[in-house]
């Protein structure tokens, strides 16, 4: 049997926060200097991403996801219309967090203890990479060019799940000209995630369920000792039921102890309808005023989950080049299971809709053939007939055509009186639908890969994917869900929705 899966997601080309914006600042001139100004650099991790796909839910970054720890901070003054000389490249530990930032989609605000010091009328580029690698510190400062960035990898190259929400990495710059007309000192950096966040929630559902037969538990609300498999006599019946039962020859007798004398189409065993025979020499037991329980038996298949994997976490990337055809280093993350409903949050780099190695889903469970007792309880007036035809544990809707007769001892089936004096007793506490499982085969193992396709698109840096996979297990086919939130502009510490 194949995985079915139905891709429904929103994502769309992402428009980066991180792009440039002018800005132009200046603080009184120094006095020994007056070409050189003292400014404040913050960073400000972003609250929001841009609107894809059309979606108009809003979702919000956690506190841990907003946090910066570290940071690298490269200057480049711009040279002519296309150069970029470097000034200097500079790693930071100590930064205050001061506050909301002042751009609308920015909640939190990490401002650089040291000032740093621009040139009045140049203009700079200031490139910000954060929670960085200790170990890749000194690389970082070495860089001269813009493009050595573009060769330094984050993350880990073991088989070990290492995304920490609190030092997720961060990327951004800003292009700043220095005016002395402009008295604003402190530089606003935006920063968007390099690695995207995936909530994963795993459904699973009872498959397609199909008919078997109904019959009725005749012993559910009274104290008799009925067998279905035995034949009895008219007068044996009765007496099984007590007081309330009395056979008859024909409907008069029916009639004349107070009970309604059903027409065609008025009794039923299960779904199928009883026809009565022309005349009225139909022999049967009436038990009025009885209560029993109908029972509708279907069958079904179910999954019990044993291992869920995501396979292919790309857990490397370049800082400043989210998105590559390379993914560098792929692992898979075992998950805790859960028969019905279990949410997961992972993390990934960005990762290219073409990839070799998609983002994929795994799981593994035992099939179980699954039987489904729906149970009615009513209460009606009974009609016991010789069951000549087979007709108790039968199933559909075809009509019966009662046999008049009823000669020595018979196995027997029941029907109920639907007319006006029907009714689904629900004063009653009665069990809920009796489930019981077989196994089929040996365990099961399936997946299918995390691919938005509304439009086709990456696994994009910065956005928030919810991923509903229903695993429905008559024909084993999966349904999968995927849609991209927007993050709102709602204080972070309303935590996420």
């Amino acid at each position: 049997m194949r995985l079915k899966n139905i891709l429904l997601g929103i994502v769309s080309a992402c428009v980066s926060l991180t792009a440039c914006m002018e800005e132009t600042l200046i603080e009184e001139p120094h006095p020994g200097n007056a070409s050189i100004v003292d400014v404040k650099v913050a960073l400000a991790p972003s609250n929001v991403i841009t609107k894809a796909g059309g979606v108009t839910t809003k979702a919000y970054a956690t506190p841990e996801e907003l946090n910066i720890q570290n940071c690298v901070l490269a200057i480049f003054e711009k040279e002519d219309s296309e150069g970029w000389k470097r000034v200097s490249s500079k790693y930071y530990s100590s930064l205050d967090e001061t506050g909301k930032a002042a751009e609308e989609n920015f909640s939190r605000l990490f401002t650089i203890v040291e000032n740093v010091k621009l040139t009045l009328n140049k203009t700079y580029k200031m490139r910000v990479i954060a929670n960085i690698d200790e170990n890749n510190r000194s690389e970082y400062e070495a860089c001269q060019t813009e493009e050595d960035f573009e060769r330094i990898v984050e993350g880990e190259a073991s088989d070990e799940y290492a995304f920490d929400a609190g030092k997720l990495l961060k990327s951004g710059f800003k292009e700043v000209k220095v005016d002395a007309s402009t008295a604003n000192t402190v530089i606003e950096i935006p920063l968007t995630l390099v690695a995207a966040r995936i909530n994963l929630d795993i459904k699973v559902k009872i498959g397609e369920v199909t008919f078997e037969r109904t019959y009725y538990d005749m012993e559910a609300f009274e104290s008799i000792n009925l067998n279905m498999t035995k034949p009895y006599k008219p007068d044996e019946l009765r007496d099984i039921f007590g007081g309330k039962a009395f056979t008859f020859q024909n409907w008069n007798e029916v009639k004349s102890n107070g009970v309604q004398v059903p027409t065609s189409g008025q009794l039923h065993y299960g779904d199928r309808p009883i026809n009565m025979p022309s005349g009225s020499g139909v022999k049967g037991v009436c038990i009025p005023n009885f209560k029993a329980m109908r029972i509708d038996e279907y069958q079904g298949y179910v999954i019990e989950l044993s291992a869920i994997k995501v396979k292919n976490i790309r857990t490397q990337a370049i800082a400043v080049l989210p998105l590559q055809e390379n993914n560098f280093h792929c692992i898979e993350k075992g998950l805790s299971k859960d028969k019905e409903l279990q949410r997961y949050t992972f993390y990934t780099y960005a990762k290219n809709v073409d990839s070799s190695l998609p983002l994929t889903i795994e799981y593994t469970g035992q099939v179980y053939k699954t039987t489904i007792q729906k149970q009615t309880p009513v209460t009606t007036a009974w009609f016991a007939f010789a069951d000549t035809q087979n007709i108790w544990g039968s199933t559909g809707t075809k009509p019966i055509i009662l046999d008049t007769g009823w000669s020595n001892s018979s196995t027997v089936f029941f029907t109920a009186l639907e007319a006006g004096n029907w009714q689904e007793d629900s004063s009653i506490e009665v069990p809920k639908d009796d489930v019981t499982q077989t196994p089929v085969g040996t365990e099961y193992t399936q997946s299918f890969p995390i691919i938005p396709n509304d439009p086709v698109g990456p696994i994009a840096n910065g956005h928030l994917y919810n991923v509903t996979a229903t695993i429905k297990s008559l024909t084993i086919t999966g349904e999968l869900d995927v849609d991209i939130k927007e993050y709102g502009e709602k204080n972070v510490e309303d935590g996420f929705n």
